[in-house]
């Protein structure tokens, strides 16, 4: 060593300094890698701690079968499930989950879709995710709460090859809309329900977001009633049609998000609802004008969500579909067929007062 490396060694100590800060590093890295790796013993009748997260790796069975039994298992640990990118069974490991059936989703369910590919198998008629209150057979929806459903960097939900049916209700297989089901006895020769990607029904407090759906069968998502939700970040790839074994083939009724839209009555500009309209055209007076010039009839046979006073329906038994949110009394008209009982008409009513309606 030369004398100007040894001075430089020397010099307040620093080349020391930074040799045993190196040693130090190493022996804390080592040892906290060590320490933290290491999993304390469970002592006998001690619970262990419950998963973070549960993927379907951990389970055997079909793609499908072992998703669901994870779904199941975390429900019962209280934790997420992660789908991940690698399908792994054994020896086997694939970039690809195949649905033979829906993923079916209970109360308090969080799935993350992490960069992971999951595809409709060409056996399966059925969802991509559905809300496990609905399906074959079922005829009592109860309500669900707290599903959430959220990729994570690019999650894709693809539709089949040759799918088995496409389309809504409306389409007949074959002669509208594709479906390898049409003229196979005993197969519906519609198109269904299932055919909706995901289906969510009497759902409260739910998201779905950042979510790639490519060539779904029909509806890509579909909320029956449905609240108080979140949708973002989602990529619909559709074109109604797809080219199966070198034939364009026609997949009718793709859209994105179908949606229930129900309309609110005009507020005033400048107000809460419509904060960038025009303040000095009074509404109140356009609504006056429309009274007088649509029969009350008519008016009652396509209410609003929030009607004005003048605009309540006082007789809520012609209606035949939604009742609007608008805080009125039950008609004091309709009595009691007997006593305890009450007619349907009296039926709808007390419903609609006892919801506050």
């Amino acid at each position: 060593m030369s004398s100007e490396e040894r001075e430089l060694m020397r010099g307040n100590g620093l080349g020391r300094r930074c040799w045993w800060y190196v040693v130090l590093s190493c022996v804390a890295t080592c040892c906290g890698g060590v320490s933290t790796a290491a999993t304390p013993p469970v002592a006998e009748g001690q619970a262990s701690a419950p998963p973070l997260v549960v993927t379907p790796n951990e389970f055997t069975g079909t793609d499908v079968e072992r998703i669901n039994q994870a779904i199941k298992a975390a429900a019962d640990a209280g934790c997420r499930v992660v789908i991940p990118r690698f399908n792994i069974q054994g020896d086997q490991r694939r970039e690809l989950w195949l649905l033979d059936s829906a993923i079916l989703l209970p109360s308090d369910t969080f799935v993350e879709l992490d960069n992971c590919r999951i595809k409709l198998s060409d056996r399966c008629r059925d969802n991509f995710f559905r809300s496990a209150n609905c399906g074959l057979g079922i005829t009592d929806i109860r309500p669900l709460q707290n599903i959430h459903i959220r990729g994570i960097g690019r999650a894709v939900l693809e539709g089949a090859d040759r799918p088995r049916a496409t389309g809504d209700s409306g389409k007949t297989l074959g002669a509208r809309s594709y479906g390898t089901d049409a003229g196979v006895a005993g197969e519906s020769q519609t198109g269904d329900w299932r055919n909706i990607g995901i289906l969510l029904a009497f759902v409260e407090h739910f998201s779905i977001q950042n979510l790639a759906i490519v060539d779904s069968h029909a509806w890509a998502i579909s909320l029956e009633r449905c609240a108080h939700g979140t949708l973002r970040d989602l990529d619909f790839a559709s074109s109604e049609f797809k080219h199966i074994d070198g034939t364009r083939q026609t997949i009718l009724n793709q859209d994105g998000i179908d949606l229930l839209w129900l309309p609110l009555r005009p507020k005033q500009g400048g107000q809460e609802g419509n904060e960038s309209g025009n303040r000095y055209l009074d509404v109140d007076q356009v609504l006056s004008i429309w009274r007088e010039s649509v029969p009350e009839e008519l008016r009652a046979k396509w209410p609003v969500i929030d009607p004005p006073m003048e605009d309540r329906i006082l007789d809520l038994t012609q209606l035949t579909g939604l009742i609007p949110r608008q805080g009125i009394d039950a008609p004091a008209a309709i009595p009691p067929a007997e006593e305890d009982q009450e007619t349907p008409a009296a039926a709808v009513t007390s419903e609609a007062v006892a919801a506050g309606e």
